[in-house]
């Protein structure tokens, strides 16, 4: 799953469809592109509880969440982490070697 916008609504749903993947015992992993990155910064506000517990859900039921290495640099501080629950950086080559394989789908929100 490739999630571009910082639209809050789309990342839920993208979570959402995620954890159903997951119950279906599929491998489900996330990149968040572009400014999308900021929802993954360890310094997020309390008041962004409801995306808190979604995501935390989802790394819970084995979904794998990466923050795209470009856009990290140019979104997030500079000085931030990304959060626990973010498996780390990835680049555009990572993503792009996974949406390649025969046995992957992409979705993109």
């Amino acid at each position: 799953m490739h999630v571009q916008a910082d639209d809050m609504e789309a990342c839920l749903l993208c979570l959402r469809h995620a954890l159903v993947f997951s119950a279906m015992e599929c491998e489900v992993e996330i990149y968040f592109m572009g400014s999308a990155v900021r929802l993954l910064d360890a310094e997020l506000p309390q008041s962004a509880h409801v995306w808190l517990e979604s995501i935390q859900e989802a790394k819970r039921e084995g979904v794998r969440i990466f923050a795209c290495t470009s856009a990290w640099k140019k979104f997030a501080l500079p000085d931030h982490l990304p959060s626990a629950f973010c498996e780390g950086l990835a680049g555009s080559a990572t993503y792009l070697a996974r949406a390649m394989q025969a046995d992957w789908r992409v979705l993109i929100y």
